[in-house]
């Protein structure tokens, strides 16, 4: 999230505006003086978990889930057999020689990489079976 304080040329062009909305604006420059002379909410941006797992998951755990020298396989075993809860409290945790991401990723982040594991690269892989250690 990003803060500006830019001046507005028209205090009506807020109005009935919330916090935290995704905007593109015009900002208009006499001499020195900035400020804004219109502005629009876009919606927000779209989290690719496909792109957050090549990025930051498939160097351990491969790029099709197989598994790699530092990642357990994610497509056979018991990473099968965990619920959605345990994948997002591990990439969020972590533990089990891999490390925490919740200063690396957003909730939102977390969750689109779980759904991309879940349901792209173990797509048609779970078992019904419910894993205990």
């Amino acid at each position: 999230a990003m803060t500006m304080d830019f001046p507005l040329a028209d205090k009506k062009l807020v109005e009935g505006a919330n916090s935290g909305i995704y905007i593109d604006f015009v900002l208009r420059k006499t001499g020195e003086k900035l400020e804004i002379v219109s502005f629009k909410e876009i919606p927000a941006p779209t989290v690719d978990g496909g792109k957050i797992y090549k990025e930051s998951c498939a160097r351990c755990h491969g790029d099709k889930g197989e598994g790699a020298k530092k990642g357990i396989p994610l497509i056979e075993g018991h990473a099968l057999e965990h619920p959605e809860s345990d994948f997002l409290k591990q990439v969020r945790e972590g533990g089990e020689k891999m490390p925490s991401f919740s200063d690396k990723m957003s909730e939102k982040e977390i969750g689109a990489v779980v759904k991309y594991v879940r349901e792209e690269i173990q797509k048609g892989l779970r078992k019904e079976t419910k894993h205990e250690h």
